[in-house]
Parts: structure tokens; sequence; C-alpha cells
């Protein structure tokens, strides 16, 4: 399967700073430990090469997971706007896969 070249600068960006940079790392090191145990489960669960999936199937899918996506940030929004939000410790990503 061939890869596509991503962009891996913005050219017009301005340098950041060194708490940006950090917040970025975070960012990307939180997303890629999150996406590899996300995949691994729809492997688990689903067996296959998500890759072999026909494009009405993919887009099934992803429409599915937007769904869920809106569901999720309703419910946040609302709770953020009643207030029922409490403060909890950042649990770390997890490592491995349950």
């Amino acid at each position: 399967m061939d890869t596509p070249e991503v962009e891996t600068a913005v050219p017009s960006c301005e340098p950041m700073t060194k708490e940006q940079e950090a917040h970025l790392a975070r960012v990307i090191a939180v997303f890629a430990a999150a996406c590899d145990i996300k995949y691994r489960r729809g492997q688990r669960e689903h067996g296959g090469n998500l890759f072999d999936c026909s494009a009405l199937e993919l887009a099934e899918e992803a429409i599915r997971e937007a769904v869920d996506q809106i569901v999720y940030l309703v419910t946040l929004r609302d709770k953020l706007a009643h207030g029922a939000v409490h403060r909890a410790p950042v649990l770390p990503m997890p490592t491995s896969i349950p």
C-alpha cells in the first residue's frame, strides 16, 4: 500500500514558542498512542484489512463514527453549560489493549 506524501512544514508560519512546541508534542504523542490502540482494537474486533474495504464501506463507517463524535460533543457541551463537569486528574493514555 502506497503512503501519500504529507506536508511537514507550514511555510508562512511564525516560529513557535517552547510552550507551543511542548503542547504540540503532547498532542501528537496522545494521538499516536490513541490511534495505535484504536486501530489494534478494530483489527481484533473486525479482522481483515481496513484498506481492503470498499469506498462505500469506508464512507458508511466514517459516518457512523462521526455520529458518535457528535453525540459525545453535544453531551460534553451540555455538561459544560450546566456546570456539571468536575475536576479530575488527567489520566495517562493507556499503553496496551485491555
